[in-house]
Formats: C-alpha cells, sequence, structure tokens
C-alpha cells in the first residue's frame, strides 16, 4: 500500500475542501518465467492465512469454430473427472478435504481452475491443480453422464430471466464477434461431442505459453514459485493455436430488439460499443459506470429508482475483455412503464456529460478506491483481478497503473470519453417483456429512444472483558452489547448490528413489517433527506445495508479508516432519527409487491417457500419475511414507526465492529450506542414448531423446463448440543466432494444444480436437499435422494467426516477474511449466544464432531417417515 494526497482540488466538497489522505493500494507483484513459457503470478499478502491459487488458460468461448460451440465449458468440466495420473480422483473432494474451495468458470476469453485454501496446504492443492490441468483423462463413459448434466445447466439458464436477455442482448449488440455466443454454448453441440473433440480442443489452446497461474496471499513468492516450478515445470507441450478472432465492425445506427418471456417481470437492457482493457479510456468508463449506478448519490440510481420509483433496480458496469467490449445498463421494471422507463433514462445518458459535478466525481473516486482496498481482505478476489489484468492488459502491473488513472481522471476526461461512445448509432437496446404484456415493436423502441436523444455525561459502560483473539466485549449500560476486534491494515472499519425482529417478532397482519422497514430507513431522516443521506455516505466511502430474517433484523455499516466521527454521526443519525417519508414508503411499497410478485420466477425459492410452509403449519416461520401482498398493502408509517421504536432498545442492540480503528474510536462507539434509549427486547411469539406426523408433500405445478425439489426434516435451534453434528451433516450432503453431487449428478447425472440447505435459527431449524431436474427425471430424482438418505447412517465413513469437517473448517476461515465477515461472526455469536470467545472457537467445535455424533443425529432427525418435500415445476403426479 501507498498513502498519496488527494487535493481538495481533485475531491471538491468532500471534508469542506481540504486536503485528504487517502489509503492507495499498490501490488508489488512478482513475476516468473518457467522454462517451459508459462508464466507465475505471485502477490504476498502477509497477514492473511489463506492462499488463492488460479489457473488461467488464454481460451474461451469466443476461441471455439461453430461446431466447437460450448467445448470450452465442457473441458473445464471434464478436468474434475481424473486424470491421466490419477484416473477417477475426485479432485473437489480433495481439496474440501484440506480445508479448501475448488471450482472453475469459463468465459468469452478464458477457461480458469482456482482453489482457495490455508497456507499450510499450498503445496498439496498445487499438486492437484498440477494434475488437473495437464493430464485430464476425459473418459468417454464420463463424458456422456457430465454432457447431460450440462444440458441441465442450460436448461437451468433458460428459465433465468436475467440469462435469457444477456444471451439475446450480445447476440444483437455482436454482429460478427464471437462474443455474440453464449459460453455454455448449444444443445445440439453440447450433445455431439466426443473425447476425440474435447481432447482436441486441449491440445489447441492448453500449452505452457498460453497459460499462467496467479497465486495470492499469505505466502513467500519465492516459495510459491519453486512450489509451482516443482508441478508445472515439467509440463511440455507443442505450441497451439494463437487467437485469430473476427473483429466486430464498427455500428453506425441505432439497434434494437424484442424478446418475449415467461416471466414476471420486464427487462430492459441498453449497451454502447467501447474498448477492451489495454485502452487509456477503460478506467474512465469505469468510473462513468460509478456515477451511473454504483454509488448511492449515482444519477440512474438517484432518478430513476429513489425518486421516480420507475424502475425495481438498476445497474450498470464498463465490459472491458480481451477484445473491445461494451458499456451496459441494464433495469428491471413493470410492462406499463416501459416508454417511460426509456424515455427517462435516454434522457439521463443524454444529458450526463453536461450535469455531472465534481463533488459527484470525488466520490466516485472514493468508491473506486475502496474497492480495490477491498481486494487485500480476500485473496481469491485479489487474484482473480491480477488475473484479468494479465490475460486482457498483457500485464498483471497494469492494475497499478489502472487505479491511479481512476485518481487522476479529471471531469473533462469524463466528458470527452462519454462523448466518444455514448452516442445514439453505437447504442444496442432491448426487451425482455414479461408474460401477458402488450406487444412492443423494436420500431416502438426507436421512435422513444430518437424522440428524446433529438430534443449530558453518564456511566455508560456496564461491564469490558477481553476475551480470545483480542477481541473486546462491552456491555452498556444501556442495554447493547458490543464486541470489537481491531485488524490493523484494513483500511475500512465494518459495523455489524443484529435486532431481534423479522417475522417470529411480527404481527401475522403485519407480516413484512420488518423489511418494510430494512427498506424505508436509509430513505430519510430528521436531518437528511435521502438524496442528502446518499451523498453523505459517499463522502466517507460508506456503505449501508439492512435486512430482515426470520427472526433478526440485520444492519451492516461500512466506511473508510479517516472518517470515524462522520461515520458514527451519520451510523446514529441513521438509526435514531429515520423520517419515513410517506412517499418513500409508498415507492417501497411497491417494489415489495414487485418482489413478491417476481419471486414467481425464481423456482428454487418458491420450493423453499413450500418446504418452510409444511415444515412450519402453525408458525411464522411459515411466512417469506417479504410478507404477503395482502399485508404489506395494509402497513402504514405509524406501523413502521411504532414497530422501529420496539426494536431500536438497547436492550435489543448486538453489535459487532471490526476494523482499522484505536482506542479513541472505542470511546466513540461507546457514546454514540450510549444515545440509543433502553428498553426491553421485542417478544416472540409463543407457538410450537410440530414435528410432521407423517411424509407431507406441497406441490405447485409451473410451466418450466425444470422441475425443483426441497426435501427437508425439522432440527434444533441454533444453540443446541446437536448444532455442530448437523453442520457436519450438511457438509457430508453438500459440495462437489458430498455425498449428494457424487451420487446424484457425478453418477447418475440427473442435475446440474443440487445441495444440502441448513436453516438454523433461535427456533427449531431444519435440514434439506434440493435438487433441479428435467420433469422427466422427477420421480428418479426423488427416488434418488430418499435413497442417499436412507443408506447414509450405514454407509457413513470417517473419511467423509473429516472431509465435511475440513470443508466446513475452509470455508469458515475463507469467509472470515473481510473485516465485514468478522464484525458480522462477532455479532451473531453473541446475538445467538453460540458460547463463542474467539474466532477458533467454531474450528474446534467443528473438530469435536465425531462420526458416532454424526450418526446419532442421523438416527433423530432424518426420519424416513415423517419429512416434508417440496416440488415445483411441471411434472406428472403418481
Amino acid at each position: 500500500m501507498k498513502k498519496i494526497m488527494i487535493l481538495g482540488l481533485l475531491l471538491t466538497g468532500i471534508n469542506g475542501g481540504l486536503s485528504m489522505e487517502v489509503t492507495l493500494p499498490k501490488y508489488s507483484m512478482n513475476v516468473y518465467n518457467l522454462e517451459n513459457g508459462m508464466k507465475v503470478i505471485v502477490e504476498e499478502v502477509p497477514e492473511n492465512e489463506m492462499v488463492a491459487i488460479q489457473f488461467w488458460v488464454q481460451a474461451g468461448s469466443s476461441d471455439e469454430t461453430d461446431a466447437e460451440a460450448g467445448i470450452a465449458h465442457v473441458l473445464e468440466h471434464m478436468a474434475f473427472k481424473g486424470s491421466e495420473k490419477v484416473p477417477g480422483a475426485d479432485f473437489a473432494g480433495k481439496i474440501e478435504g484440506l480445508g479448501g474451495y475448488i471450482n472453475a468458470f469459463t468465459s468469452s476469453d478464458n477457461t480458469v481452475y482456482h482453489i482457495t485454501i490455508h497456507k499450510k496446504n499450498f503445496e498439496e492443492a498445487i499438486k492437484i491443480l498440477s494434475d488437473v490441468i495437464t493430464a485430464p483423462l476425459v473418459s468417454p463413459e464420463e463424458l456422456k453422464k457430465e454432457l447431460e448434466v450440462i444440458l441441465e445447466e442450460w436448461r437451468r439458464g433458460e428459465d433465468i430471466p436475467e440469462a435469457r436477455l444477456y444471451k439475446e442482448f450480445f447476440l444483437n449488440a455482436y454482429k460478427l464477434h464471437p462474443y455474440r455466443n453464449p459460453t455454455i454454448g448449444k444443445p445440439e453441440t453440447i450433445s455431439s461431442f466426443k473425447r476425440e473433440d474435447v481432447l482436441n480442443f486441449m491440445e489447441k489452446w492448453y500449452y505452457p505459453e498460453n497459460s499462467f497461474l496467479v497465486i495470492a496471499g499469505g505466502i513467500n513468492p519465492e516459495s510459491a514459485f519453486q512450489i509451482a516450478k516443482k508441478y508445472f515445470g515439467e509440463w511440455k507441450r507443442e505450441k497451439g493455436e494463437k487467437r485469430k478472432r473476427v473483429q466486430e465492425p464498427q455500428q453506425n445506427e441505432l439497434n434494437t430488439f424484442v424478446v418475449k418471456g415467461n416471466f414476471a417481470e420486464t427487462r430492459l437492457m441498453i449497451g454502447f460499443h467501447t474498448v477492451n482493457l489495454r485502452h487509456h479510456d477503460a478506467p474512465v468508463l469505469d468510473l462513468i459506470s460509478s456515477l451511473f449506478t454504483q454509488i448511492y448519490s449515482s444519477r440512474l440510481n438517484k432518478e430513476l429508482y429513489l425518486k421516480k420509483n420507475l424502475v425495481h433496480n438498476i445497474f450498470s458496469y464498463s465490459y472491458t475483455p480481451y477484445d473491445d467490449g461494451i458499456f451496459i445498463i441494464g433495469a428491471s421494471l413493470d410492462a406499463q412503464n416501459v416508454e417511460k422507463v426509456i424515455k427517462e433514462l435516454t434522457k439521463e445518458i443524454k444529458d450526463f456529460p453536461w450535469i455531472i459535478t465534481e463533488e459527484e466525481l470525488a466520490n466516485a473516486k472514493i468508491s473506486t478506491i475502496k474497492s480495490y482496498l477491498l481486494l487485500n481482505q480476500r485473496v481469491d478476489s485479489l487474484a482473480r483481478e491480477i488475473g484479468f489484468f494479465t490475460s486482457f492488459a498483457g500485464d498483471p502491473s497494469a492494475i497499478n497503473s489502472y487505479i491511479e488513472s481512476i485518481v487522476k481522471t479529471s471531469i473533462q476526461d469524463v466528458r470527452r470519453v462519454f462523448k466518444k461512445y455514448f452516442k445514439i448509432e453505437n447504442m444496442t437496446a432491448g426487451l425482455l417483456l414479461e408474460k401477458g404484456s402488450e406487444e412492443i415493436s423494436e420500431n416502438t423502441i426507436k421512435k422513444w429512444i430518437e424522440e428524446i436523444w433529438g430534443a449530558e455525561k453518564k456511566e455508560l459502560i456496564k461491564s469490558k472483558e477481553t476475551l480470545k483473539d483480542e477481541i473486546i466485549k462491552v456491555k452498556l449500560s444501556n442495554g447493547p452489547v458490543v464486541l470489537m476486534k481491531k485488524t490493523k491494515g484494513a483500511g475500512t472499519i465494518d459495523f455489524t448490528l443484529y435486532l431481534k425482529g423479522g417475522v417470529l417478532y411480527e404481527p401475522e397482519d403485519k407480516v413484512g413489517i420488518s423489511n418494510f422497514i430494512a427498506r424505508t430507513l436509509p430513505r430519510g431522516t430528521e436531518k437528511f433527506s435521502q438524496e442528502e443521506l446518499m451523498v453523505k455516505l459517499d463522502e466517507i466511502g460508506g456503505s449501508f445495508s439492512a435486512s430482515a430474517g426470520s427472526d433478526s433484523f440485520v444492519i451492516g455499516f461500512s466506511f473508510l479508516k479517516g472518517f470515524e466521527e462522520e461515520g458514527m454521526n451519520l451510523l446514529m443519525e441513521i438509526l435514531l432519527n429515520p423520517s419515513f417519508p410517506d412517499e418513500e414508503i409508498e415507492k417501497v411499497r411497491k417494489q415489495i409487491i414487485d418482489d413478491i410478485k417476481a419471486r414467481e420466477d425464481y423456482l428454487p425459492s418458491l420450493a423453499r417457500d413450500g418446504l418452510q410452509e409444511g415444515l412450519y403449519k402453525n408458525h411464522p416461520f411459515r411466512f417469506n419475511p417479504l410478507g404477503t401482498t395482502t399485508t404489506v398493502q395494509s402497513i402504514t408509517r405509524e406501523d413502521l414507526i411504532k414497530f422501529w421504536k420496539k426494536m431500536m432498545v438497547g436492550e435489543n442492540i448486538t453489535a459487532g465492529v471490526a476494523g482499522d480503528f484505536d482506542d479513541e474510536f472505542e470511546n466513540l462507539i461507546v457514546s454514540s450506542l450510549g444515545e440509543v434509549e433502553n428498553g426491553v427486547s421485542p417478544s416472540k411469539s409463543v407457538r410450537a414448531v410440530l414435528q410432521p406426523s407423517k411424509v407431507e408433500e406441497v406441490i405447485k405445478q409451473v410451466e418450466r423446463k425444470q422441475v425443483h425439489i426441497m426435501l427437508g426434516f425439522l432440527t434444533v435451534p441454533i444453540n443446541h448440543p446437536d448444532i455442530y453434528p448437523l453442520i457436519v451433516l450438511d457438509g457430508i450432503l453438500s459440495g462437489q466432494g458430498g455425498r449428494m453431487f457424487r451420487e446424484l449428478r457425478d453418477e447418475k447425472a440427473l442435475a446440474y444444480a443440487l445441495t444440502a440447505i441448513s436453516f438454523r435459527s433461535s427456533e427449531p431449524g431444519y435440514i434439506a436437499v434440493y435438487l433441479g431436474c428435467d420433469p422427466s427425471k422427477y420421480r428418479e430424482a426423488r427416488r434418488g435422494i430418499i435413497d442417499v438418505l436412507d443408506k447414509l447412517e450405514e454407509d457413513l465413513t470417517e473419511d467423509e467426516v473429516n472431509r465435511a469437517k475440513n470443508m466446513l473448517i475452509g470455508n469458515y476461515w475463507i469467509w472470515l477474511q473481510s473485516t465485514s465477515s468478522k464484525s458480522d461472526a462477532l455479532a451473531r455469536s453473541e446475538f445467538y449466544k453460540l458460547g463463542y470467545k474467539g474466532f477458533k472457537d467454531y474450528e474446534d467445535y467443528i473438530k469435536g464432531v465425531t462420526i458416532d455424533d454424526v450418526k446419532k443425529v442421523i438416527r433423530k432427525y432424518i426420519t424416513p417417515d415423517k419429512y416434508v418435500i417440496s416440488v415445483v415445476g411441471k411434472f406428472k403426479k403418481e
């Protein structure tokens, strides 16, 4: 890291125009070259115990011929199915058994295999990765099964509205360049692939000079390189092909398209052809995206979402890949608002260069700098960013000059770049219309766009103690409990507040009121309007979030070091003085009802809703935290104020704080939370959760390409002694090395998506299995789930238990890297009375689980005659 002075001239309007010291990331990457031509890039993150290992191949779907459509993705899948050195090896299971995470992804330009693991297991992980990459077996039998799995993945994508729109958008925006082709390919090509096709593609593109390895984390660079050399240095393969892509011609007229879909919401996407990551305009385009939608005071978010409530959500990003990319703006909305949204959005885009201010640009820079600072908190994200710059810019150190370009960008640069690319003749605009909506033609969209484009002090601390890991626990006299952990060098400070709230504490005729409050809370206070609040957050590099669940109301708040006083003042203003403006309440009400409606498009969520309805028949957990259309319609401003006052009392606050702060800030936390009124926590519903007396089915027939199954069993509250064996059981069933994945996907190719799901709360929770498959496979899939569960206790092995334990512990430490995760872990442990005294306690509890403990909970809770199965999709009932 290095510190730079950003003058008030650059950051006008921030901190009264005074100069400010801002931490700027600086990466000192070590770049090595193996004799075979492969690069190894190592970035040391000294205080991080984890290591990310990512193998990048400079080949993706845009390097395929028409007959090969989807084959890069197929090869990615097959790499995990055994190697010539270790046939049939369970690579994912091995990594999970070491406490790590392994996966891969294919994009238009790359195929990437990535592992995140503790540094003590680095060499074993490298060894496994080299087996995966250098000599995949690609057996015909495994290929046949995996192709069916990939077809399930394709079907799943067809049922996701965003995926459908993206596919159509790129197909229309790119007329010749292979970026127009979907990464997953086409069913007809996927089904046709033989072993020799996959191996031929590998021979063409998988060779040392066309690949590189990125390593980031708590490991010495020279040691990392020597280990990489040991396992990749002997990899020999003749040079394959070099990219020979057809380049996209210049677009010279407005391009529009319309697609009808069987979905509950309308989606809009607009794009402008731009540049690749190597171009000097790329950093400016990223700032324009921040100015459009990615900061709280952003233009499009403020005008179309917050003020006019015309869209359900809006986003933008600058896609700058290997070849020339595209700037994308997207939104979801109601069909009746299409004309208004297109016209308003066109106006905002057209007027943007003339209305943007220095203050907005300064806020966008702070937000962008923060995003790069946060890379140091997650080694997997850092490694991926280094990989992008290595692949697309041709130089990993380009990340440093890129960040410096962000800081140096002037408002004149923004205007220049904007005028260069954001032209009507360079625009592609498309709609995915919801079911039952009126027809809108491509010419109508053109007409709308062209029309606009042309025209007093008390004793605050009751008790204070130091726990393990130098965690400070403070109990305030007015009720709040605060756990604090200093993390030097983080550059940010994160708060997480847990309150008793959610459906467990709501009247049944007001279900959803906690969620309603969560969405309305940051929309204005007694001192600040919503717009002013968003600007204040941007000025401190801040973020605020609130969410309501089944038994909790959770607030997340973050800001940059150096803004401690401003941050705490803003947080307390939001918590103690929310104004709940009438106009914002109505906007939120509509948005929630829209979300309830949109939920019909996400069948896994519907399946889970059905499962909870069956398990919690007379209990509040049968309700979704969103509420129902009826209850949301009934909630008044007075209801919101009354319920918030009921929640926002001292005894009901549990806070976790983690980040780069000092003793003075600890005192500020205490004095700030000491302002909260003392009071008693809300009372929860006293209705008992009753065990199902038989097998119960919850069926919802919906016309889709897949059937979604959730089968679940009631368990115990989160602080019950059985919870850790149940967590391990979840791990045994989950993951790529888990029993469900192995038996139902790898062996039988019944599904692409399947996993175990655990719901844990202050009330009895559940453990469930989820699977999505073709309707013709429904009966076999359902029987398969039952068969796996029936033989679980009898067949359970020590290896399975140990793999699950290591996977859970590894995933926990991977998650815990960031200060936001640490603050959440602190607050959550105290809120649910888990008894943790330090971060390692979770690991110790998991390690203490034996195979007998797991078998005991299987007998106790996995009852073959008492469970609920929820099924959503179109299938024939017996």
